[in-house]
């Protein structure tokens, strides 16, 4: 885990699965902003029935994995550059050499792009 998705680990609530509110929180995004995440794909989650009585109307309560949380906060954060640099260098020493080939080819477009 990087440096960053560590400090965005921490200030998440305890518990395998997190909500929207609570990823709201953290980052200063509604909670709407980040069900939208959901929907669109940006956030890996699924959606419960958070109603024990049925009679009382389903209500659907979206839940996202603790680690999926914590990749959004740190894709979305706005620190400093030298701080993702070095996070993106961590991460990057773990890719297995196919990844690395595919990151490669990404900067080398981007760079084109310039």
């Amino acid at each position: 885990m990087t440096q960053t998705q560590q400090m965005m680990n921490m200030l998440l609530p305890a518990g395998d699965h997190v909500s929207a509110k609570d990823i709201a929180v953290v980052n200063g995004f509604t909670p709407e902003t980040i069900r939208l995440a959901i929907k669109n794909g940006k956030i890996a989650g699924f959606e419960m029935n958070a109603t024990a009585n049925r009679s009382a109307g389903a209500m659907q309560r979206k839940m996202i994995p603790r680690y999926s949380a914590v990749l959004y906060l740190a894709e979305t954060y706005t620190g400093d550059v030298e701080t993702m640099l070095s996070d993106l260098m961590t991460v990057t020493d773990r890719l297995p050499p196919h990844s690395l080939l595919q990151l490669q080819a990404h900067i080398a477009k981007l760079l084109r792009n310039r």
